[in-house]
């Protein structure tokens, strides 16, 4: 696993500190000294759909989207 300063939409990624594993869904970048966020989209333990804002430095791809298919 490896850590980026930005990531593409559909990146599989994990937090580092909760363990929380999810698939990038939006982002906010900041101008200022903030780190920029990401939206992780998961599945809970009962199943359903969740999830969370997360600070880039605590994420870890763990699959990268592949972009290259043709449009």
């Amino acid at each position: 696993m490896r850590r980026l300063a930005f990531l593409d939409y559909g990146t599989k990624v994990v937090d580092t500190i909760t363990g929380y594993c999810g698939i990038v869904t939006a982002a906010a970048h900041y101008y200022d000294k903030c780190p920029n966020r990401y939206y992780i989209e998961g599945i809970d333990s009962t199943g359903r759909p969740c999830g969370d804002w997360f600070d880039a430095e605590r994420l870890e791809v763990e699959e990268e989207v592949n972009n290259d298919s043709p449009k």
